[in-house]
């Protein structure tokens, strides 16, 4: 799955004007005064997702387990010859049964899971795996939690340790295909632990709570607390999402991600304001007020539309030749998934509610400008704002299709071949490609020489 941070500081990125004449790019509009608080539209009764519930066998370790037969086996992950695993007819919820994973001996960590192959998933659709868990003396990694499991597979439960008696713990998936395996773990990838877990009640079901809306391109799952706006409000936010889907498809027509599935959004608290992926997490913390920003201010929400311009990354380019596209040449993915954003912001002409202005289009370029005469303007490098900026210009100037052109010949590249070492020369590399398609230099044309050497600098 590919996943990029997008911390909230980031906000401030990269993107500007272009060939579109509708492009103007006059700066944004600070809002007149200050506003009252927004009165949100009262919801309606928002659609329900459909209920979908997954037999697993023996969900509640009512028959003995002895981890190499029957439904619950003991798998392999790190060191689980460290980990002692056993059944216990009083042990679980309640005094009912239930299963231990342990690693107590010596200074030992594992990563220990007890798997169970699923069937009957809709891809598509959120799923919430849950269990009952209790720890003793955890410590380390990711403790005691439900996954799914496999190689590359990263879904779990977030981190439990110390000791702590029966809570339930979950944690929210979107199946990608019809079958999965589901584990019982002690450790993780990269997150091994040591000390006592119990498991008990495990269950995989549609999550209760959830607000669901679905566009054409798009598929929302939010907390329900969350909205405190319309449906006719998230619809229309839909609307334009679709359409800045439709704009990537026109800039990468050669390619839609996912295999074509919608892009799906999914309120859940991490660490930064959105990932990009399948599907989109958004920092449920941000919700309710971007939303609300949406009423307010017309905002598109630039969060969303850049996260979606990541997953038209390199990485999510899958031909019959080619597992994914070369991005060697990508020399600052954030740059790109705002240039993309760029295009559709041209195309759209919607409004972005940045820094308490409002940008309609590709007004969004002043954010870039000051970075730009900051940095390149006077001969420091940059990698980000201050190239996009040029970026852009080149854009305004050029027209998309040396653009369109070079993206195509770029992802189709062998992912084996390099672009370079550094990012200069991933730089050059990938302007000597667009150079090609626009037949003229742009690297001569549209940066000084100073601006070149400093570029140069950059490793």
């Amino acid at each position: 799955m590919y996943r990029l941070k997008y911390h909230a500081a980031a906000l401030a990125l990269l993107f500007l004007s272009l060939s579109c004449p509708a492009c103007g790019k006059e700066g944004g509009t600070e809002p007149s005064g200050p506003e009252p608080p927004v009165q949100p539209e009262i919801p309606g009764e928002p659609e329900q997702p459909e209920r979908l519930v997954v037999e697993i066998a023996d969900p509640g370790f009512e028959q003995e387990v002895d981890f190499t037969s029957g439904a619950w086996k003991k798998t392999h992950a790190w060191q689980t010859d460290r980990a002692v695993f056993s059944y216990e007819p009083t042990g679980g919820y309640n005094g009912s049964a239930g299963i231990r994973i342990a690693c107590v001996d010596g200074d030992y960590t594992t990563d220990a899971v007890v798997t169970q192959p699923v069937s009957g998933l809709v891809p598509g659709k959120l799923y919430e795996l849950s269990a009952m868990v209790r720890t003793s003396g955890v410590t380390g990694g990711r403790g005691g939690n439900i996954c799914l499991f496999g190689q590359g597979v990263w879904v779990g439960s977030p981190p439990f340790v110390g000791t702590n008696g029966w809570t339930r713990r979950s944690v929210q998936f979107i199946a990608e295909e019809t079958t999965a395996v589901i584990g019982c773990r002690l450790g993780f990838w990269a997150g091994d632990s040591r000390g006592s877990v119990w498991f008990d009640d495990v269950a995989l079901r549609t999550p209760d709570g959830m607000y669901h809306r679905a566009s054409e391109h798009l598929e929302l799952y939010l907390d329900k607390a969350l909205v405190r706006v319309s449906d006719a409000v998230i619809d229309g936010w839909l609307a334009k999402l679709d359409k800045v889907y439709d704009a990537y498809t026109e800039l990468f027509d050669f390619f839609v991600p996912f295999g074509g599935r919608k892009m799906i959004v999914l309120s859940k608290q991490i660490d930064a304001w959105a990932y990009a992926g399948y599907p989109i997490e958004w920092n449920r913390d941000y919700v309710a007020s971007t939303l609300d920003e949406v009423v307010r201010y017309d905002n598109a929400v630039f969060g969303i539309m850049h996260e979606m311009g990541h997953n038209f990354a390199p990485g999510n380019y899958v031909t019959g030749s080619y597992g994914s596209g070369n991005g060697d040449w990508n020399w600052n993915e954030e740059l790109f998934a705002n240039f993309r954003m760029y295009y559709a912001l041209c195309r759209t002409g919607y409004k972005v509610y940045m820094n308490n202005t409002v940008y309609t289009g590709a007004q969004i370029a002043d954010m870039y400008r000051k970075s730009y005469e900051e940095t390149l303007a006077r001969g420091i490098a940059s990698d980000g704002d201050g190239l996009m900026y040029v970026m852009t210009r080149m854009a305004d100037t050029e027209g998309w299709e040396p653009f369109r052109k070079a993206f195509r010949e770029l992802y189709g590249l062998d992912p084996a071949v390099s672009c370079g070492a550094t990012k200069w020369e991933k730089i050059d590399c990938f302007f000597s490609v667009v150079s090609r398609y626009a037949s003229k230099d742009l690297l001569e044309t549209y940066f000084t020489p100073a601006q070149i050497a400093a570029l140069k600098t950059l490793k």
